[in-house]
C-alpha cells in the first residue's frame, strides 16, 4: 500500500513500468500516492491510485477484488506501510504496547490482502 518514506516505492514503480506492468497504488493519503504516480507517469506508465486504509480489512478486500476483477488478476503485491514504531526509546523504558504496536501492524498488513489474486 503506501510508503511513509517514498524512496522504495519511487524506485520500484518505474522498474515495474519498464517491465510493462500495470501499477496500482493504494494508501491513506492520495497526495503521497500522486508523487509516486508522477514518477511512474514520467517513465511512460499509467498508474491507478486509490485511497485505501491498509489496516481496514473490508476496504482492502474490496479494493483488491475490484482491481483483480477489472484487470484479470493481480500477479505481484507489496506493502510499504508505516508501522508506527517508537524511535529513540530504549526497550527497557518502552511500554509493552509501544513494543507490540508495530509488530501487530506489520502482521495485519502482511496478511491483508492475503496474497496475489489470480485471473478468474
Amino acid at each position: 500500500m503506501e510508503a511513509p518514506g517514498e524512496s522504495e516505492a519511487e524506485s520500484r514503480g518505474p522498474l515495474l513500468v519498464r517491465g510493462r506492468a500495470q501499477v496500482h497504488l493504494a494508501g491513506r493519503t492520495l497526495e503521497t500516492l500522486e508523487k509516486v504516480a508522477e514518477d511512474i507517469r514520467s517513465e511512460g506508465g499509467k498508474p491507478e491510485t486509490a485511497q485505501v486504509d491498509a489496516l481496514d480489512e473490508r476496504a482492502v478486500d474490496e479494493y483488491v477484488d475490484a482491481v483483480a476483477a477489472h484487470f484479470g488478476g493481480i500477479d505481484i503485491s507489496f506493502n510499504l506501510i508505516s508501522l508506527g514504531d517508537v524511535q529513540g526509546t530504549p526497550p527497557a523504558e518502552m511500554s509493552l504496547q509501544d513494543f507490540e504496536q508495530p509488530i501487530a501492524t506489520a502482521m495485519r498488513t502482511q496478511f491483508l490482502p492475503r496474497g496475489p489474486r489470480p485471473a478468474t
